[in-house]
């Protein structure tokens, strides 16, 4: 049975719709989520600097080192969900590209 061009065209063009949309979806909620791991483990250095003082320099540096990576990690997680976004986007336009064929 012959495949109809049109209509996996269409159905094709749903799909990248949906991608787009919940790509977006993803990288609102990622950045908010990622901003809320900061706020937080920037409060927990800052409660534990308050708290320790002189005695607790070992807290306060594990404290830090916490802030510090949910500092770092934030952009290379959103470079991920990118790069996954540009494969599916790829995988698209290859489909796209057979169905004119």
């Amino acid at each position: 049975m012959m495949w109809d061009r049109v209509r996996l065209q269409k159905l094709a063009d749903e799909y990248k719709e949906e991608l787009k949309r919940i790509a977006k979806e993803t990288e609102e909620r990622l950045d908010k989520a990622i901003e809320k791991l900061e706020y937080v483990s920037e409060e927990m250095y800052e409660a534990v600097c308050r708290e320790t003082k002189e005695a607790g320099e070992e807290l306060q540096k594990y404290a830090k080192d916490i802030y510090e990576d949910v500092k770092e990690e934030g952009p290379r997680i959103k470079e991920e969900i990118r790069e996954m976004e540009r494969k599916v986007r790829r995988g698209f336009e290859r489909l796209e590209k057979e169905l004119k064929e």
